[in-house]
């Protein structure tokens, strides 16, 4: 349904369906014994109806915008029974004393052991692992307290001393003649794309901070988000061997991340495999879901620190491939939208970078 912004006097001019959600809101505000979230929700959808911004609700209420974009993706999803919703937020589920302690045992571990590709504990690898152990489920934010609280007392060190220490690492795994990969993501920018089945276009990270009038006039779906261009690219440390993988429009950042682990794993000789990557929430948000055995091979993944001289080489990959292109980075507030033609020019460049390695 369409949503107009309220009138020059103040008076409300939508249609009759967006009366009727403001006056469930007002009758659902005036009950007593509200919530805290449920009046925030309400709030929420009630200022968005009558035409607010995303990031003008959220400093109104004194709530995040991450919140705001929320409860408006859930109610364009659903509508009013979105509103009627009671269920609270939050974790219900609980460990017990002798549980607790032999998680925190296990967390002494590394979670290779138990069949994890990540080199360290993270709060989604936590979640899978407690489901997995004691079959009760937990929020991230709660695993994330309990490892900050576990993890309170471990040594971070200088930038430099864990640069060098890497390093000799690497340098005596290099000696032992292991196969060592660096591996990065490089996001490219948007996919350019029609509209969905719905008959509008799925929005971008820009179209969130759009009025309801704004976001009709333009046919953008709140509940269908744009396509990120990806490209996953390893180079091996001491042949130089070049493979990538160009995510397709509709793969799974993990079946890339398996598909890219899956080139590594053809273009190696040893058994055991050793991936040098950043320390990024992405990163550790893929890995978390991939297990460390590909067939008879065993795979390790090392975090570089900032600033390694082991990721050079691709991060000049990477810099060349967006200067040429003439991309922006993730960084940039100008996001590139990527057609079919630049597509193809990409893939022949990298095509060329696997031949030539």
């Amino acid at each position: 349904m369409p949503f107009e912004r309220l009138g020059d006097k103040g008076v409300y001019m939508g249609t009759s369906h967006e009366r009727e959600i403001l006056k469930y809101i007002d009758q659902e505000l005036q009950n007593g014994g509200i919530k805290p979230y449920k009046m925030r929700k309400l709030l929420t959808i009630k200022l968005y109806v009558e035409g607010g911004k995303p990031a003008e609700i959220a400093e109104g209420l004194g709530v995040t915008l991450r919140t705001v974009q929320r409860n408006i993706s859930g109610f364009n999803a659903t509508g009013l029974s979105f509103l009627r919703d009671s269920k609270e937020p939050g974790n219900r589920n609980k460990l017990d004393g002798d549980q607790i302690q032999q998680l925190k045992n296990d967390l002494k571990r590394n979670p290779e052991e138990f069949g994890f590709l990540m080199p360290e504990w993270t709060a989604p690898l936590l979640v899978k692992h407690i489901k997995n152990t004691f079959k009760v489920k937990l929020s991230d934010e709660s695993c994330r307290n309990m490892l900050a609280s576990v993890m309170a007392n471990e040594r971070k060190g200088t930038p430099s001393s864990k640069r060098k220490a890497f390093s000799e690492t690497v340098s005596a795994m290099l000696l032992e003649k292991k196969d060592i990969w660096a591996v990065t993501s490089i996001y490219l920018g948007i996919r350019q794309g029609g509209k969905n089945k719905r008959g509008l276009y799925p929005y971008k990270e820009e179209d969130l901070i759009k009025t309801p009038v704004e976001i009709e006039m333009a046919k953008i779906d709140l509940t269908d988000k744009a396509r990120k261009e990806i490209v996953h690219c390893a180079q091996h440390l001491k042949t130089k061997a070049f493979v990538y993988h160009y995510q397709s429009a509709f793969e799974e950042d993990t079946f890339a991340m398996e598909t890219i682990l899956k080139k590594i794993v053809k273009n190696s000789a040893q058994d055991e495999i050793i991936l040098l990557m950043a320390k990024s929430s992405f990163n550790k948000r893929l890995l978390s879901k991939i297990t460390n055995k590909k067939g008879k091979r065993s795979i390790r993944v090392l975090f570089a620190p900032f600033g390694a001289k082991e990721l050079q080489s691709l991060a000049f990959i990477k810099a060349n491939l967006l200067a040429r292109f003439k991309l922006m980075d993730k960084r940039n507030k100008r996001i590139k939208v990527i057609n079919q033609t630049r597509k193809e020019s990409i893939i022949r460049y990298l095509e060329r970078l696997s031949q030539n390695e």
